[in-house]
């Protein structure tokens, strides 16, 4: 008997989180829905964080971290996190991620067009780590001029020029998949931090 009444105490308490819960549901619902999930996790943390009857709640706190879509990262690139102090919430300004996709959502602002396309396959890289088994830094050249192409900075006779002046950020580029070196990674690593700051 006392197992239903703290069971319906409960039920009585969270109720109370239903109707502002569904507000942020149904706001979010009117966004691009490249964003909603993002837009969600944000909003709901706002409130659960705001909500001193709920910011102690474990079982709330378990809601959030599954409602967040948070995925565990293959130990690869936690380490190249962790080695060059790169946070999560750095990733997540550069990429959306859910049920092992990844989408981009920088900007790259660079003018230079050889500068902007070696950020571009440098990011390629990661993004593609970030979804891949082997979580392999790489990435294929055809994807990266496509990339430039869409993001206007695709310089046609130059293109491969560019690689190979920046050679040491690749081992090879005699194939059509690109990995980096670990210079590589450096110079990714900078690029992250540099590109999540705008």
């Amino acid at each position: 008997m006392a197992t239903n009444v703290e069971t319906s105490g409960e039920a009585i308490e969270y109720e109370k989180f239903r109707k502002p819960i569904q507000d942020i549901i149904k706001f979010t619902n009117t966004i691009d829905e490249v964003y909603r999930e993002k837009c969600f996790e944000v909003l709901l943390n706002h409130y659960l964080s705001n909500s001193t009857g709920l910011r102690n709640s474990s079982l709330m706190l378990e809601y959030t971290n599954n409602a967040s879509g948070a995925q565990e990262l293959p130990i690869n690139l936690r380490t190249f996190l962790q080695e060059n102090m790169i946070s999560e919430e750095t990733v997540n300004k550069l990429f959306l991620r859910e049920k092992g996709e990844a989408r981009p959502i920088y900007k790259i602002t660079e003018k230079k067009k050889a500068i902007a396309q070696i950020q571009i396959a440098l990011l390629l890289a990661f993004e593609n780590a970030l979804v891949t088994p082997n979580s392999a830094f790489e990435f294929s050249i055809n994807t990266v001029r496509q990339r430039c192409i869409d993001y206007n900075v695709y310089d046609g006779t130059d293109f491969m020029f560019n690689f190979k002046n920046r050679a040491g950020l690749f081992t090879t580029l005699d194939h059509e998949v690109v990995k980096l070196t670990p210079m590589g990674k450096t110079e990714l690593a900078n690029i992250m931090n540099t590109i999540s700051k705008q």
